[in-house]
């Protein structure tokens, strides 16, 4: 890992001699013959990834390094929580994977070796992200630009029923924590995927704001968490029991809990603004650059 201090006092955080190494290492070809990639995958067939379809394919996988590409690639997500959704969806064929899921890896290697532009920037800005209600700029201000997003995705569940979710906790210009994961509950709406999502996403902001405390940086008042699901954000903000709610298990009430207690402070943003939406389902190209030119601060090359 790389870091790098500018004359600004802006602090760059890159891993490109790590992402050269990876290349010599799986794909030993002359870098002038290697396939230019533009996204991490192609997303009609990465929805259809799925393991060995029988003993055929098994025994031909052995033979291919996807244990040791997959187990390379998660170290590239310090740096880069473009590919964290990916990654996930990869690890989870581990035990049983295809041929498909082996070159799925080497095409998202190949997209990071040719995107070596976005990169963790903490320019010590403490500005409010777009979207965000005015109101709340103030106190994201006084706490360094503290804020954090969660998102989830609901009506494409795994074999078990999880959906997957996803959040990214920004300070100082950049993001400090982000993850993409999937949900440890079987959502029946996408208030309740949401409404989990953003519990889980509180458990972080916890620890972050505990270890801010450890390193002498005091927090002041509550944390901002944007939300793009006005229901999820409702139920937080509303103690009780209705008749859509009485299901849910009392893990994911942490939320309110916190909400309730004044630590975090939930507010609504449009999906279009929302930083953790491609943490939790492939994104058409259009859409993901889009979503990488808000959780970097870096242009694509045309």
């Amino acid at each position: 890992m790389s870091v790098e201090q500018g004359s600004d006092y802006s602090i760059t955080i890159s891993q490109d001699q790590y992402i050269t190494k990876l290349l010599e290492k799986f794909v030993p070809t002359r870098e002038a013959s290697v396939i230019k990639h533009a996204m991490p995958c192609n997303t009609i067939k990465f929805q259809q990834l799925s393991t060995a379809k029988d003993d055929i394919e098994r025994e031909k996988v052995k033979s291919l390094p996807y244990l040791q590409l997959i187990g390379s690639l998660l170290y590239l997500t310090m740096t880069r929580p473009d590919v964290c959704f990916y990654c996930a969806i990869l690890c989870s064929y581990m035990h049983d994977p295809s041929v498909d899921c082996y070159y799925a890896a080497i095409d998202l290697l190949l997209y990071v070796a040719n995107t070596r532009q976005p990169t963790l920037t903490f320019s010590g800005s403490v500005s409010p992200p777009s979207g965000i209600d005015q109101k709340l700029h103030p106190s994201i201000n006084t706490s360094g630009g503290l804020v954090a997003y969660s998102d989830a995705s609901w009506r494409k569940p795994n074999s078990l029923g999880y959906n997957m979710f996803g959040y990214v906790i920004y300070m100082f210009g950049g993001p400090i924590s982000f993850a993409a994961k999937n949900l440890k509950i079987v959502a029946l709406s996408s208030a309740e995927a949401e409404y989990a999502a953003a519990s889980y996403t509180c458990k972080e902001i916890t620890f972050v704001r505990k270890v801010l405390t450890d390193l002498g940086y005091k927090v002041q008042g509550p944390i901002t968490l944007c939300v793009d699901n006005q229901a999820a954000i409702k139920i937080a903000e509303n103690v009780g029991v209705t008749g859509r709610t009485k299901h849910f298990v009392d893990a994911i009430h942490y939320f309110r809990h916190l909400v309730d207690h004044g630590a975090i402070l939930p507010t609504f943003v449009r999906t279009i603004h929302q930083r953790a939406d491609g943490f939790t389902k492939p994104l058409g190209k259009t859409l993901f650059r889009d979503w990488c030119k808000s959780l970097f601060s870096f242009r694509f090359a045309p």
